[in-house]
């Protein structure tokens, strides 16, 4: 079998309203905008958004994002809009295990682009690839509470494998972690249809 080839992802893939781009300082302003202002909304499901008080923090944050993809340890993208060439979010595997054909996927989405299609479009996107350069398997957690992440899973065709109990700790104590999975042969049939 075939080993993920990780250096064949592009670092820019189009889409109909969206790109997914490799970081790109061009983006940070926006970036950070799109952070602050949907700051209380992210923070509900993501324990990394107060850590991002300027645009300097976007820099490096993208300076990071961009080393780790020629390490080859993650393939993190923006999410851009094209029509108003701004960011609106991101997407990117957070957990890559190549000798496993395993990929985990971690996203946002500003608040109010959900429910617009927008990030079912971009986990197309990222799914081709990845089940292109032959990954057998993309999965999803989130805590239970993430409505929106979960809908995302079900829309776009994972299946719900189970519950983690206490499978994640936060500030506030222990939290569940639910799991959602797309393997490759389920892709391929969603191509043909």
């Amino acid at each position: 079998m075939t080993e993920p080839k990780l250096d064949n992802i592009p670092k820019e893939i189009d889409g109909e309203r969206i790109k997914l781009i490799l970081h790109d300082d061009k983006y940070a302003e926006s970036y950070y905008n799109t952070i602050d202002n949907n700051r209380e909304f992210l923070s509900q499901y993501l324990d990394w958004v107060d850590r991002y008080t300027s645009i300097s923090d976007t820099l490096e944050y993208f300076n990071e994002k961009r080393e780790n993809w020629e390490k080859q340890t993650e393939k993190a993208f923006l999410i851009i809009k094209k029509d108003i060439d701004a960011a609106i979010g991101s997407i990117g595997t957070i957990l890559i295990l190549s000798k496993h054909h395993y990929a985990e996927l971690g996203y946002w989405l500003a608040s109010q682009y959900n429910g617009k299609g927008y990030m079912k479009e971009a986990m197309g996107l990222i799914e081709n690839a990845l089940f292109q350069e032959h990954f057998e398997r993309i999965v999803i957690e989130m805590e239970p509470e993430n409505v929106p992440s979960k809908n995302v899973a079900e829309r776009c065709g994972y299946t719900f494998e189970g519950c983690a109990r206490h499978g994640v700790k936060r500030p506030s104590g222990f939290s569940n972690i639910l799991t959602y999975s797309k393997l490759k042969y389920e892709w391929e049939a969603e191509q043909k249809s």
